[in-house]
């Protein structure tokens, strides 16, 4: 279940991940979609992701990584993946995950929510037109 694009930006972690037993491992992976500005740091958000899993009493220690999984024009979304030993104690750890990197970003790194860009075309012009003149009066002097 995703969200329409112009609620995307309201949601940090959201859409639903596929969620397999993986019967020769027996586990569970579990992953969320993170969307984040460009300007986030990645490697940070990843050390964070790390610290969080290693704390919990969910996670059963055998994965857990944050992937660059696309690009977009407003966002990048970074793929979460950790595992439990199964469906109830991944569900909690994924919410546990969600919950605790959405605050330190909020706290930490508040530049690398998603938010909405826009150009004032008539400033932007304006603009154009005073540095097109700066450059003609310099280039008569």
């Amino acid at each position: 279940m995703g969200l329409p694009a112009h609620d995307r930006s309201a949601e940090l972690l959201h859409r639903e991940a596929v969620s397999e037993l993986d019967p020769r491992r027996r586990r569970f992976d579990r992953q969320r979609v993170l969307y984040v500005d460009h300007a986030a740091p990645v490697e940070t958000i990843r050390k964070k992701l790390n610290d969080v899993v290693s704390q919990s009493k969910l996670w059963n220690g055998k994965v857990v990584r944050l992937q660059v999984s696309d690009c977009k024009e407003t966002t990048i979304e970074l793929r979460a993946l950790v595992s439990a030993d199964n469906a109830s104690a991944a569900w909690d750890l994924r919410c546990e995950v969600r919950e605790k990197l959405i605050e330190y970003i909020q706290r930490e790194h508040p530049y690398a929510l998603p938010r909405r860009r826009f150009e004032d075309v008539d400033k932007t012009a304006a603009r154009s037109d005073e540095a097109r003149d700066v450059r003609r009066r310099a280039g008569a002097d």
